[in-house]
């Protein structure tokens, strides 16, 4: 089984094979829930460091969880992020996503402080959908 954390023999994330991440990538699908209904906008907030290579690559899965992650609203996508560093948010229509790979998250669920849902999406985003943007101030 693939531990989500730093091995003791000093692995972490970034060493692990093609078949754990694969293993990895599929046990996050197969253990998120489908949606009831989706709201007409995803947010996704980023590091503004990572703005232009969005722009000319589109969104990307994450390279070990295969997932990119949304909220339904911009104030609740910027409680994952450190407030401290310049902040993007991304505002994509769920209209043009494949509604067949969207989830519920299941690693940033409804917990006591967060009483709302997260989302997954795990297919590539093109650049094309990424042209809606603005800064936040912190």
């Amino acid at each position: 089984m693939v531990e989500y954390d730093f091995k003791p023999d000093g692995t972490t994330f970034k060493d692990l094979s093609d078949e754990d991440r694969a293993y990895v990538q599929e046990n996050m699908k197969a253990t998120s829930k489908k949606p009831n209904k989706l709201p007409r906008k995803f947010y996704h907030a980023t590091y503004q460091k990572n703005l232009s290579s969005i722009l000319d690559e589109g969104l990307k899965p994450h390279e070990i969880f295969g997932e990119i992650y949304f909220c339904e609203k911009e104030n609740q996508c910027l409680q994952f992020m450190d407030r401290r560093l310049p902040i993007i948010i991304f505002s994509i229509e769920t209209s043009k996503l494949d509604p067949n790979e969207i989830y519920l998250s299941s690693d940033h669920v409804k917990t006591k402080n967060r009483n709302f849902h997260a989302y997954t999406y795990y297919k590539h985003i093109s650049p094309e959908l990424c042209k809606n943007w603005r800064r936040t101030q912190c």
